[in-house]
């Protein structure tokens, strides 16, 4: 003769892991989805970083709170170029070097942006950052553009 709690007991108890498993599998798959759409994403209130860029790449950055922004451009280009303009655009500002200089393949070099607004030491900045050059072998003038966040120092 069968007992009929030991088979009541069973049936619940896989009736109650089935709930709380499917529940646990829509709990992971609504945090993945709101992980991927960026609301999780500190980085541009945490700390500093970039985004982006392409053949010429931001190796290092510093916003000064006197509105001088800072950078270093490195050249991954594959061959010579010319830096022909940068521009950091920042709320509803635009600030531009226009100075022309020539980096080599793999070559770094310090670029100043000067009177950008201007900011509290600590204060957040996130702006946009447009490198313009042309390829010395091709004459073929490029962009590469990227994002910037940070404290100004």
């Amino acid at each position: 003769m069968k007992n009929q709690k030991t088979g009541n007991k069973g049936q619940s108890a896989m009736e109650y892991l089935m709930t709380y498993g499917w529940a646990i599998i829509i709990i992971i798959t609504a945090s993945v989805v709101i992980w991927q759409l960026g609301i999780f994403d500190l980085g541009s209130t945490a700390g500093s970083g970039y985004s982006g860029f392409g053949e010429v790449e931001l190796a290092g950055f510093s916003y000064k709170t006197g509105g001088n922004f800072e950078c270093i451009l490195t050249n991954n280009a594959g061959g010579s170029i010319n830096i022909n303009e940068i521009k950091v655009k920042i709320y509803s500002d635009e600030c531009i070097n226009t100075d022309s200089e020539d980096l080599t393949s793999g070559e770094s070099e310090t670029f100043t942006v000067e009177n950008c607004p201007e900011g509290s030491r600590g204060d957040a900045y996130n702006l946009v950052l447009v490198i313009s050059f042309t390829d010395n072998e091709t004459s073929i003038n490029h962009t590469s553009a990227g994002n910037v966040w940070g404290g100004y120092e």
